[in-house]
């Protein structure tokens, strides 16, 4: 990766978007020495993007496992026992 300042990104941003398109190149974009930004490739933002929904989705799946493993009282047995 490599780091660019913001000022030189406004510069040569065409040249920054073909590093990162064609060169794969992923680009750290710094404003006073510190990074505020990255600029990545589509591809890369599309397998972030999956890799995300694919940590949501385990995630989920792990609250599922644990709400089954524990006692849940059933939304009709619940009403009953309040008189509802």
């Amino acid at each position: 990766m490599a780091n660019i300042q913001v000022s030189d990104v406004r510069d040569n941003l065409s040249d920054c978007i073909n590093r990162s398109h064609y060169g794969k190149e992923r680009l750290i974009i710094e404003r006073h020495g510190k990074p505020v930004a990255a600029l990545v490739s589509v591809d890369d933002a599309k397998f972030l993007m999956e890799l995300e929904a694919s940590m949501d989705l385990a995630y989920a799946w792990d609250i599922l496992a644990k709400t089954a493993e524990s006692d849940i009282t059933d939304w009709d047995d619940l009403k009953a026992d309040l008189g509802l």
